[in-house]
């Protein structure tokens, strides 16, 4: 249909940031509709809750004291929102009888309450990313099964299910809960803050005094604001994009520096990783992509090539020209199929890779 299901009114200001709740956490109406939750954040500073299927809204959340700029959803259920007033708030679900809930389907009777709030930058807060965003996004679908053979998705129990299963999946094999969910936000005081353990369950974090989190590393490196950053789907590494034209690549479990990607001629405003975790493409203001080789077994570089550190990476692989304009966002599909980018130049343009 060309006309939209619902329109969603309440914020007294642009709506700024918006964040689809994971499938695993979904619920059903008792006619078995999945109730599927929206967050969406507002520079009034604050965060509103949405059931998708009726349009009503569920809650309001208010704690910030200026606009907010990001949201995420971690994998637990918790929500968390980042705010031109240089803190992140860690809002959590909890049941009418007082007990928290985790890892269970969101329902009719869940409010959200702020378990901590995340102070540590100078200035405003521009973008999160949490280890599990990939996992979280794609829920129950993968392109291929082992063998090859396409996987079919028929009701929404099984995707609930499904999802459940790929989450699980993931926390094992990062070692645990502890390692599954790791924040880094980005800020125009050109720094990144790495929290590595504050969203287990919907814990405190250790150290922290009240509802205020200290517990985290200052990864510097950026000469002016940071715009993005993105995980790889194997949660194994995180990148980087600021106004300096740079990216940077950093260690997934520490925080620690990896290396920096040149080339870009102007601001670096988006990034997307390949679904095999190997490929790094970012989009600049210089009317570019360009695409990097981020895997831990990057080819010896050539005379072109970019040490940092301990680490060395290949310059970039390839640039995609074509836009006319500022390229403000690109996404890599979740099947590895294509890659779209969108410019100032009002178009969209998909790329094979």
């Amino acid at each position: 249909s060309d006309k939209p299901r619902h329109v969603l009114r309440k914020h007294a200001a642009w709506v700024s940031a918006l964040a689809w709740a994971p499938a695993h956490l979904v619920s059903f109406s008792t006619d078995g509709h999945p109730n599927n939750l929206l967050a969406s954040g507002s520079k009034d500073a604050t965060v509103a809750l949405w059931n998708a299927r009726t349009g009503r809204l569920a809650q309001s959340l208010a704690g910030h004291s200026d606009g907010v700029e990001a949201l995420a959803w971690a994998g637990t259920g918790l929500l968390l929102s980042g705010s031109r007033d240089r803190t992140i708030k860690v809002w959590g679900a909890q049941s009418v009888g007082g007990a928290d809930t985790q890892l269970s389907p969101f329902t009719g009777s869940t409010t959200f309450v702020l378990k901590a709030t995340l102070a540590g930058h100078a200035h405003r807060v521009n973008t999160l990313a949490l280890s599990s965003a990939h996992v979280c996004r794609t829920g129950p679908f993968e392109p291929f099964t082992p063998d090859g053979a396409k996987k079919t998705t028929t009701t929404t129990e099984t995707v609930r299910d499904r999802a459940r299963a790929r989450y699980d999946a993931y926390v094992e094999a990062c070692g645990g809960a502890g390692f599954a969910e790791r924040l880094v936000s980005g800020s125009d005081d050109a720094t990144l803050l790495f929290w590595p353990k504050f969203v287990v369950g919907h814990e405190r974090p250790k150290g922290s005094s009240g509802s205020s989190a200290t517990l985290y590393k200052r990864l510097t490196g950026h000469a002016q604001p940071v715009n993005a950053i993105a995980f790889a789907p194997d949660a194994r590494k995180f990148a980087s994009a600021s106004f300096d034209k740079k990216v940077k690549l950093w260690n997934g479990y520490t925080g620690a520096f990896l290396a920096t990607l040149t080339g870009h001629v102007a601001a670096c405003y988006g990034l997307a990783w390949s679904p095999d975790s190997r490929l790094l493409v970012s989009a600049s203001k210089d009317s570019t992509l360009k695409v990097w080789h981020a895997a831990d077994d990057a080819p010896p570089p050539d005379a072109k090539a970019k040490a940092s550190g301990t680490r060395k990476f290949a310059a970039a692989l390839e640039t995609l020209p074509g836009h006319a304009d500022e390229v403000f966002c690109v996404d890599w599909a979740p099947n590895a199929a294509h890659v779209a980018s969108g410019s100032r130049d009002r178009t969209i343009k998909v790329w094979a890779p």
